[in-house]
């Protein structure tokens, strides 16, 4: 998982992150992730059955090493902790040993993406975040919008989106979706945030078919011929590759992997003719940096697409 894959020949001349200690791979995981995931990785088992009892458990730490182990895939860490997480729930002791309204969101918002699970079960855990969400208002405005966000990932709504590029403004989509009407318990206004969140998540996944613009760079003298041809390859090439089995329609899926990729694939100017060697484009560093806030953005701004009151 943590192995990157051996430069081509064609590459030989590109350092990309991770061959060196001066270039390693960013992960873009908190001191607090890392810590906890360390934990659960080197815990003695006196430690581990602590968690198993909410007067010595520490429910922040597990709701981290939870998220962790989702991210990366561990599967037996993942059981483990929503297990301890369970036993603690099932004596009504979980709310308050979570500590902060954060970490009840991280929670919350990992239920939602649980696969496979009981639909009534996913519905009555979908309504209960919305109705938390509902109660405190502006402070958990972002949770608000990853509940309705979540809720569309896990529901497979995504997949409704049609590959006919032709299609360019999902009204294939929303039809699809419209006919397959979510639950009545969710009630008028709830619906309509609903459609209204899918309908402009669709819109902003057709336009990210294209490349986004590269931000100005007064100081680089290529960057509207090198740069920006380079950035606009790599952003066909890397769209075919992962996208050769299935259309991605999840924008926030669609930006993840590419936040991923952008870090150890380099962006490459087209050799010239007669020239079979490439070279990374001068403004690498800065399209890294704009993709990473790209992402930042997406999720900073996933209220507004399910039209979220500020206060």
């Amino acid at each position: 998982m943590f192995t990157l894959p051996p430069p081509t020949d064609g590459d030989a001349q590109i350092t990309a992150e991770g061959t060196c200690d001066e270039n390693p791979v960013v992960c873009h995981d908190t001191v607090e992730e890392f810590r906890a995931l360390c934990w659960a990785i080197y815990a003695q088992p006196t430690e581990i059955v602590a968690q198993l009892d909410h007067e010595t458990a520490n429910v922040p730490r597990m709701i981290l090493v939870l998220a962790m182990a989702h991210k990366y895939e561990l599967g037996n860490m993942q059981e483990w902790v929503f297990d301890a997480l369970q036993r603690i729930a099932d004596v009504g002791n979980l709310l308050p040993c979570c500590k902060s309204w954060s970490n009840v969101q991280k929670l919350l918002n990992w239920l939602l993406n649980i696969k496979g699970r009981d639909k009534t079960r996913q519905l009555s855990a979908f309504i209960s975040a919305l109705e938390i969400a509902e109660q405190c208002g502006s402070d958990l405005r972002t949770f608000h919008g990853q509940a309705y966000y979540s809720h569309l990932k896990a529901t497979g709504k995504f997949d409704l989106s049609p590959r006919n590029d032709s299609a360019s403004t999902g009204i294939g989509s929303i039809f699809s979706f419209v006919a397959d009407e979510p639950p009545p318990d969710l009630g008028e206004s709830r619906r309509l945030r609903l459609y209204h969140g899918f309908w402009s998540l669709t819109q902003l996944r057709h336009r990210l078919d294209t490349a986004p613009p590269l931000d100005d760079n007064t100081q680089c003298n290529e960057h509207v011929t090198i740069c920006q041809a380079g950035w606009t390859k790599w952003w066909k090439d890397f769209l075919y590759a992962v996208q050769k089995k299935k259309r991605i329609g999840d924008p926030g899926t669609l930006l993840l992997e590419l936040q991923k990729r952008i870090l150890v694939e380099p962006i490459c100017s087209s050799p010239a003719a007669g020239e079979g060697s490439v070279a990374q484009v001068p403004c690498q560093a800065q399209i890294k940096t704009q993709v990473c806030a790209m992402k930042k953005q997406f999720d900073d701004t996933l209220a507004d697409h399910f039209m979220i009151p500020v206060d």
